[in-house]
């Protein structure tokens, strides 16, 4: 069973205070103070953790809005990431395709109420399915011609290499997709 071909899933966004004079990749004092008050109205009703932010020596907030972004907010800066696909169809099954992005940017936009255009993209996952012999092919490959010595670790049902400037990290779609809640929602609409 193939869940998604291909398709964008996770991102995280940073929408940090401005620097200097280049505002194309930052925002004001009074649009990330809105921010922060938007996200943490957004977040009632969730488990909010505090901590002390360990680069600016603030108080953080760290929470989910309606358990699908996961939020890091203080006075300096807020991040979030969140499923694409999530953010546009309800549910990460499918990838999300590179025409939907505007569609995704814009449902966010409407969501916190601020241009999430000059925000900084610090990940941005690429989902793709291929059959166990080219993976197998493809990370021998990667591994044996790597510069830097990747370690191999394994969690439940991922399969990572890593090393301190690089990380590959496989794992079953399926699997996942057979323990979680959307499964049982997608066989009641094909019914």
């Amino acid at each position: 069973m193939l869940l998604r071909n291909h398709g964008f899933d996770t991102i995280t966004l940073c929408f940090s205070k401005a620097k200097h004079q280049d505002s194309s990749t930052t925002y004001s004092s009074d649009e990330l103070e809105n921010l922060h008050r938007t996200l943490m109205r957004l977040s009632a009703g969730s488990k909010v953790k505090e901590n002390i932010d360990q680069f600016y020596k603030v108080l953080s907030y760290e929470f989910f809005i309606d358990d699908k972004i996961k939020c890091y907010t203080n006075v300096y800066s807020s991040t979030l990431e969140f499923s694409l696909s999530t953010l546009v169809h309800g549910h990460n099954v499918d990838g999300l395709d590179i025409q939907e992005l505007p569609t995704a940017i814009d449902n966010l936009e409407q969501l916190i109420g601020i241009n999430p255009r000059r925000a900084i993209i610090k990940r941005i996952d690429y989902c793709f399915n291929f059959g166990a012999n080219m993976l197998m092919s493809l990370m021998h490959d990667y591994i044996t011609t790597s510069k830097k010595r990747l370690r191999r670790s394994t969690e439940e049902h991922s399969l990572y290499f890593k090393n301190k400037s690089r990380e590959v990290c496989l794992y079953s779609q399926v699997d996942k997709f057979n323990k979680s809640i959307f499964k049982r929602r997608i066989y009641h609409q094909c019914l």
